[in-house]
């Protein structure tokens, strides 16, 4: 009669094999569902940006319309403005204190309370001529457009001139 040896006995060699390769698989497929919830998040983050940044964007160009449809000087001057969300300076010194849109120094756009404007008014512009016998005279604006939603926030600033 042979010996059998245990080297040379391959019965549940297979299940052996197939239980570690399923194992790998596994931890395969834990990782890539990691990583799918991670791309998703990403891709959360960045329409999130996005969003608050087109709104910023629009904030601040529906205030430059704003002032280029303006007709009366008064209104463009804040000593004489009844504007309240045009300033001679910041209320705070910093754009993105929260105190400077507060809906007593700036406007919404449309009703909408997260997106707001401010405008500032920067004086006459460098370059122009300061000659008081002249009709009009070349005013240089500030435009501050910001948009708070989904937990993400965008400021955009523009500059704006107007001759009056």
């Amino acid at each position: 009669m042979k010996a059998k040896s245990l080297l040379n006995n391959e019965d549940g060699s297979v299940l052996v094999l197939a239980l570690i390769i399923l194992v790998l698989l596994t931890i395969m497929g834990m990782n890539m569902t990691t990583t799918s919830s991670i791309e998703v998040q990403i891709a959360a983050n960045d329409k999130t940006y996005k969003e608050n940044l087109y709104n910023a964007e629009g904030s601040a160009m529906y205030a430059a319309q704003v002032l280029e449809n303006e007709t009366e000087k008064d209104n463009l001057i804040p000593a004489t403005s009844p504007n309240t969300w045009l300033h001679e300076t910041l209320p705070d010194s910093t754009v993105s204190s929260a105190d400077n849109w507060n809906s007593a120094n700036s406007e919404p756009v449309a009703g909408d309370s997260e997106t707001r404007y401010i405008v500032i008014h920067e004086g006459f512009a460098r370059g122009s001529s300061m000659d008081m016998t002249t009709q009009s005279q070349l005013h240089e604006y500030s435009v501050y457009g910001n948009s708070l939603k989904h937990n993400g926030r965008s400021i955009v600033a523009i500059g704006f001139r107007k001759r009056f």
